[in-house]
């Protein structure tokens, strides 16, 4: 099903950020009334699939965070304001929480988009699905392994989840833009205030990433490490579509796997996917949890809430590298 009204709105949405992203940082400032008009197209009538019980931190316990993180380090904090909150995951074999920063007031528009950077803006529903798939399978697809969280954005919910298992040998989580990876520290800050108190296993560490040429021209420790990549919502571009492949290309380990979460954002990710076929096997899965599935069509069936799942469903899309051969195919619950 699909909503006229919502569609149009999230065009205005992407033209806005686009155009936002291309000018230079000094014409990207913006006063009260351009951040009033961005959030007028910004605002997402369905945010959430509610798949994470969620707690918003008291103020009192959330400047402590702050706090905390800003006597332990001397870089420049994220401009604006934000709310921390709680996400908590629980099944049969693992119990899991983390304390996330989401942004609520930024200064600028050039300092949330930044680097092609709109998971700056607000936690997206792939995020919060990936997330969710991730820690589902995590024994199984995570354990032990070296992981990567390409485009992570404000929160990196899903990294700081998986770390916060200490099931995977090592979280890399990275973004494009500074300010972003700055409030991700922050949060690493929250979940594990110090060396004595990681009671996990996990190396968990942040980098600023850039999808460019000077990355993928030159040599860089990371290059093909990673057991799993995990990225959300990072295909809306279609002008990074090779690079970002490239990217790809160059972290994950020949016998390694991305798993990339996204929704179809009209021809977006299937040009993607397309793309993609000359470098590695892929496999797309509409349909990949029972959970989410059964929120999906709950969603559907409530048109009040102008859920359209063109923008807001994700599809699971698997990469694995041709040049690793024939790989054993996941289970999906």
């Amino acid at each position: 099903t699909n909503h006229p009204r919502v569609s149009g709105v999230t065009k205005d949405r992407w033209k806005f950020l686009k155009s936002a992203i291309v000018k230079s940082s000094k014409e990207s400032n913006c006063e009260a009334e351009d951040f009033q008009s961005w959030h007028r197209t910004s605002v997402r009538r369905f945010g959430s699939f509610k798949l994470f019980s969620t707690e918003e931190i008291p103020t009192s316990e959330a400047k402590l965070l702050s706090d905390a993180h800003l006597s332990s380090c001397t870089a420049a904090t994220p401009p604006g304001t934000g709310t921390w909150i709680r996400y908590t995951y629980k099944d049969a074999s693992l119990a899991v929480t983390a304390t996330v920063k989401c942004l609520t007031s930024p200064a600028s528009l050039s300092v949330m988009v930044g680097f092609n950077n709109t998971g700056n803006i607000c936690l997206w529903p792939s995020e919060e699905v990936m997330a969710w798939y991730c820690l589902r399978n995590a024994h199984r697809l995570l354990s032990g392994r070296r992981v990567c969280e390409l485009g992570c954005g404000m929160t990196a919910l899903a990294g700081v989840l998986l770390a916060r298992t200490g099931l995977p040998a090592e979280v890399l989580l990275t973004d494009g833009n500074d300010v972003s990876v700055r409030n991700v520290d922050a949060i690493l800050s929250a979940n594990f205030p110090s060396p004595l108190a990681n009671a996990t296993a996990t190396t968990v560490r942040t980098c600023v990433l850039r999808w460019d040429e000077p990355f993928l021209s030159q040599p860089n420790p990371y290059d093909g490490t990673f057991d799993v990549i995990i990225c959300a919502d990072c295909v809306f571009f279609k002008e990074l579509h090779t690079y970002l492949n490239r990217v790809l290309l160059k972290l994950v380990k020949p016998h390694g796997t991305v798993i990339l979460f996204a929704p179809e954002r009209g021809s977006t990710l299937r040009q993607f996917c397309e793309l993609a076929q000359k470098d590695f096997a892929v496999q797309r899965l509409d349909t990949y949890d029972d959970v989410v599935n059964q929120r999906h069509h709950e969603a559907l069936a409530q048109t009040e809430q102008d859920y359209d799942p063109n923008i807001h469903y994700p599809v699971l899309v698997e990469l694995r590298p041709i040049r690793s051969g024939s790989e054993p195919k996941l289970d999906h619950k």
